[in-house]
This record gives C-alpha cells, structure tokens and sequence, in this order.
C-alpha cells in the first residue's frame, strides 16, 4: 500500500513539475511575441493621390550611416506590409532579422494594388517608401527582400531603381521568385497567379508581350547594380512558381558577374521558409565576399 502511495505522489510531482515547466516556457513565449508586437511601427507615407502602408521595425542599435542597412520587405500576392511580422509563426523575418544585425531597420511596405507585379505603381510606391524613411533613418546599404511576387518584384525593383537608391542595393533575397514572367503565365498551376499577371499587365503575354518583358528581371540583368549579390531561397515540389523556373532563374544569373546563390527547401510553394533560411541569405549579401 505504501509502495502505491509513493508511486502516487511521484507522479503528482512529476506532473505538476512537468505543468510548471510548461506554463514558464509558454509565458516567455507570450512575452517574446508581446514585445515582437510592441516594436514596430504602422506608418504611412504619401503615395500618388493616396496613402502607402507600411510596417516598420527601427535598428536595434544606432550605428553611423556608413554601417547602417535597410532591409526592404515585398509581400506576396493578396499579403500586406504585415506579411515579414508574421511569418514564419514562432519567428518573424523581420524580427530575425534585426536580432541578427542590430544595425538594420526592417521595412515593408504596400505597392501597387494587390496582384500588380512589377507595376509602375509598385516602383513608385516603393521608392516612396524607401525615401521617406530615409528622412528617419540615414542609411547607406540596402537589402530588397520579398517572397513569391515580392520576390520577383525585388529582383525587378534592384535592376530598374532610381541611380540613388540602386547605388545602394547591395543585396537582394529573393523567395521562391521567377526572372521570366512570359514563362510563369505559361508553367504556372495557379489560376489566380495568371489572373493577377493578366491584370497587371493588361492581358496574356501573347496581347501584352512587351510588358511582361520589360518588367522580368532577366530582362533588366544588364542594368542590374554591379555591387549587388542575389540570394535565391527555392521550394523544389513548388507548382505556382514551378521550381524549373527559380532553378531558371539562379543559372541565368550564375552567367552573369553577378553573385548568386541558391538554397532548395524540399516544400511547396505554400510553405514558409525557416527565418534561419532568411537570415543565411542576409548574411550572404551583406559579406564583403563572394
């Protein structure tokens, strides 16, 4: 009787220890994501006759111009500027990334309408954005981020930039992002992805040819800033932005000088990138090596 009394009472002990355990770990936790949430900023920047949204995470540290980066964050289709805050769940890019380098402010900002890619809105909001925070936050790099469209778009964006701001991209990290837009439309098994494309660009790629073309990177690589290196992030099961074209894209730009690496996730187009993958290529395009 007493040998199942003690057993008893071990596994009370072992139990409540165990819960104790449980709620520390799931208050810091709560704590860490509370005070993800209270660090950055919602701002809005004028636009064209309209409002720009964008969220805003400020350097950890003060560090003077010439160390100082801006990493600039494109959403996806149907995202928003809170796309980088949120993903992944546990461990949001933006925050990774200015843990990483305390020396960076994180900016993501709405372009365009939603599904424009690469749109003449989407450059003008963008170098809006960049410019008004620029007033804030002097700063002499920057890294164009983006996953999905913002990926393409950033490549884009890097090659057709304002002379300012293009001096100072030294780095672009692209997420399961395409270089050829003709080529999406035809591979892609999204419908949305076409209709978005179509929209953007005011019909097929047969109607509007040269459209697609100007604003593809591939298209751009000979105005591509030659301080600039690429970190590409792949999903190899990936059909919206198939990974024949992202692999595509990766050995178009090993061609060129430009430096560029590649790393394949074996995932979907739908699944997040660890923010360890984020901060990997971040390191890569802010070394002073290849």
């Amino acid at each position: 009787m007493n040998k199942i009394i003690k057993w008893q009472n071990l596994q009370i002990f072992i139990a409540i220890t165990v819960l104790i355990i449980l709620i520390f770990f799931a208050g810091r936790l709560l704590k860490k994501q509370s005070t993800h949430i209270s660090q950055y900023q919602h701002i809005q920047f004028p636009g064209h006759g309209y409002s720009i949204n964008c969220a805003y995470l400020p350097a950890k540290e003060s560090f003077p111009v010439n160390r100082s980066v801006l990493i600039v964050y494109l959403h996806g289709l149907f995202a928003s500027c809170e796309q980088a805050f949120e993903i992944p769940n546990k461990y949001p890019f933006a925050f990774a990334a200015t843990d990483a380098f305390p020396n960076a402010a994180f900016l993501s900002c709405d372009y365009g309408s939603p599904g424009s890619w690469c749109s003449n809105a989407d450059y003008n909001d963008i170098t809006s954005s960049i410019e008004e925070i620029s007033k804030s936050f002097p700063f002499s790099r920057i890294v164009i981020t983006g996953t999905s469209m913002g990926g393409c778009t950033a490549l884009s964006y890097a090659a057709t930039a304002p002379e300012d701001i293009r001096n100072k991209i030294i780095g672009v990290l692209a997420i399961y992002a395409a270089g050829d837009l003709t080529h999406l439309y035809e591979e892609t098994k999204s419908v949305e992805v076409r209709q978005s494309l179509e929209t953007a660009f005011h019909g097929t790629p047969k109607i509007s040819q040269d459209q697609y073309l100007k604003t593809s990177c591939i298209a751009n690589l000979p105005t591509f800033p030659h301080q600039t290196k690429v970190y590409l992030i792949s999903a190899l099961k990936d059909k919206i932005i198939p990974a024949k074209l992202q692999n595509e894209l990766f050995e178009q730009l090993k061609a060129t000088t430009i430096p560029v690496r590649i790393e394949t996730l074996p995932c979907y187009h739908v699944s997040i990138p660890p923010s360890e993958s984020f901060v990997r290529g971040l390191k890569f395009v802010l070394s002073s090596g290849n």
